[in-house]
């Protein structure tokens, strides 16, 4: 089976030569088009799969900007566990020394 190449060298070549009737040329415009249209299809099939691979990042976005997300919760609650820590801390310090 051609590949789309094929039939686009093909088809070009028939045009530019001029060795043939009308009914030629338009066969080659004909398998040109087709060659065109096997490219384009090509190239809508790559486009699929890079979209899909950028949904994929962005899936992995949501993932990491959860985990984000948790972690400053995480991070936010140990934040409130030092300050109150540290306000016993100073509390039994002015304890001990006034006393």
């Amino acid at each position: 089976m051609k590949t789309y190449q094929d039939i686009l060298s093909d088809s070009l070549a028939d045009l530019d030569s001029g060795s043939g009737a009308d009914n030629m040329k338009r066969k080659g415009i004909g398998e040109a088009l087709v060659a065109l249209t096997m490219v384009l299809g090509d190239m809508d099939g790559k486009l699929n799969r890079i979209i899909g691979s950028v949904n994929g990042v962005g899936g992995n976005l949501d993932d990491l900007n959860k985990n984000i997300s948790n972690f400053n919760k995480a991070s936010s609650r140990l934040q409130w566990w030092l300050i109150f820590w540290t306000a016993i801390m100073a509390v039994a310090t002015l304890v001990a020394l006034f006393k």
